[in-house]
């Protein structure tokens, strides 16, 4: 019967972080998304100005980082090598734009965006993948307290 109780009241607590969590994941795929109604302008001959595409970008993906990461509960679940590597991969991929930013606003120096782009989408998207193929990530911080209390 103490199981049953303690096993309702973990499910119960879960239900909001697991909302946090969806939503946080909702909003990083919107940031994500943003750039498609972009690029159907830019290669429908229309130049859209990239400001307000950036501007929603970035707050939609930080947005949804901090929020999946209040979602996730109080437990940090270890990590592995991969994920590891992989966080690394996507600090790298968004610190390309610095040296990009410099010379284009600071330097005034005429660029070409292209392999700063591939740059970052590479990093970015191969270190997303390596953080989500990590193995050794327990699946819920709520999952730990379930097994704790069986």
């Amino acid at each position: 019967m103490n199981q049953d109780v303690t096993r309702r009241e973990t499910e119960a607590a879960s239900t909001p972080l697991l909302r946090k969590e969806l939503l946080g994941k909702g909003m990083v795929a919107l940031g994500v998304a943003v750039w498609i109604p972009y690029l159907a302008a830019v290669f429908s001959e229309s130049h859209p100005p990239i400001a307000p595409f950036l501007a929603l970008h970035l707050t939609l993906v930080l947005g949804g980082v901090r929020v999946k990461r209040t979602g996730s509960g109080g437990i940090p679940p270890r990590r592995g090598a991969r994920y590891r590597v992989g966080t690394m991969l996507v600090v790298a991929g968004v610190l390309v734009w610095a040296p990009y930013l410099y010379n284009k606003y600071i330097l005034h120096d005429p660029l070409v965006i292209t392999p700063f782009l591939v740059s970052h989408l590479s990093g970015v998207v191969l270190g997303g993948f390596l953080r989500l193929s990590d193995g050794s990530k327990e699946k819920s911080n709520l999952g730990i307290a379930n097994e704790r209390n069986d």
